[in-house]
């Protein structure tokens, strides 16, 4: 009897009334990450300014940094509540989505003309910054409480 209730199948769920605000949340922490994150690295000349971004034709300053950081839990929650939405396990699938796009991600800083490999590593490490802080308060804090993890 215990073996048979061990492969039943739990269902998770998000609550969605606080989805929204812990995206705001996670968004915050993650662009407070980057933040951090870019001005050590720029401090240490890892993101030299006379590398422009293509099509603003501008370096990337903190700015960009802070917004795209934020914006990005946006999406998420969204992903995230459709998830909830239409399938049993919205944190598993999440989980897997999100390394899909975080692995998606890693393609866009290699093709930023004349970049030099530190600002790539740089910019590739600020990926998985947003992704851990976002992915992570999303699916920890939107959680219904009793839900399995």
């Amino acid at each position: 009897m215990a073996a048979t209730n061990s492969v039943i199948a739990r269902t998770e769920k998000v609550a969605l009334r606080k989805l929204w605000r812990v995206a705001l949340l996670a968004g915050a922490v993650s662009a407070v990450a980057n933040a951090i994150f870019y001005i050590i690295a720029n401090a240490l000349g890892a993101i030299p300014a006379t590398v422009l971004i293509q099509p603003m034709n501008q370096p990337i300053t903190i700015a960009p940094v802070i917004m795209s950081s934020f914006l990005s839990a946006i999406p998420a929650a969204i992903v995230l509540a459709l998830l909830n939405a239409f399938t049993r396990q919205p944190i598993r699938l999440f989980h897997i989505v999100a390394v899909v796009v975080l692995a998606l991600s890693f393609i866009q800083p290699f093709f930023i003309p004349g970049a030099p490999a530190s600002m790539i590593i740089v910019l590739e490490l600020m990926h998985v910054v947003a992704a851990i802080a976002i992915t992570g308060i999303l699916t920890t804090m939107a959680r219904v409480p009793g839900n399995p993890s």
